[in-house]
């Protein structure tokens, strides 16, 4: 299970920069193919959450999407997984559980992708200075992760 965001889909109205973003694997997509949202104001909400699960402060997190009624529930569990609930419209539609490691790894690609190509359409300002500072921080974070799984095992 993978966040897809589309590069060809980006484009900027006012401050704000929309595009298609969505969760999905080759058997299930969420909320839908070609979700249209505010992808970096959503980024910098979803990267300080994975911070919290990734340092542990928060078992729990909530990614929501900024238009309509969809969102994920974001649970550590012991075993070095997340379990992700997929929620429409306050009720549980799906779940999946994936490996912490590989999620986050998904994660940082796609937000590297996304900052790219923010990059390549000379788009600047306040937002997108926090989604690079949370990308940094994120990518940190999941060393230290990394680094201390490597300690327990």
């Amino acid at each position: 299970m993978k966040i897809t965001v589309e590069p060809n889909s980006l484009y900027k109205v006012g401050d704000k920069i929309f595009g298609n973003i969505y969760f999905g694997d080759n058997e299930y997509v969420f909320p839908e193919k070609e979700w249209n949202d505010f992808v970096v104001i959503i980024f910098n909400w979803w990267s300080e959450s994975i911070l919290k699960l990734l340092k542990k402060v928060s078992i729990e997190e909530e990614l929501d999407f900024m238009d309509g009624p969809a969102s994920v529930k974001v649970q550590f569990l012991e075993n070095n997984s997340f379990c992700l609930y997929f929620v429409l419209n306050n009720e549980v539609v799906n779940s999946i559980e994936v490996d912490v490691r590989l999620f986050t790894k998904e994660f940082l690609n796609t937000l590297n992708l996304l900052i790219r190509t923010i990059k390549e359409n000379k788009w600047a300002d306040e937002e997108i200075d926090s989604l690079l500072e949370n990308y940094k921080r994120l990518q940190k974070c999941f060393v230290e992760y990394l680094r201390n799984e490597k300690l327990t095992e």
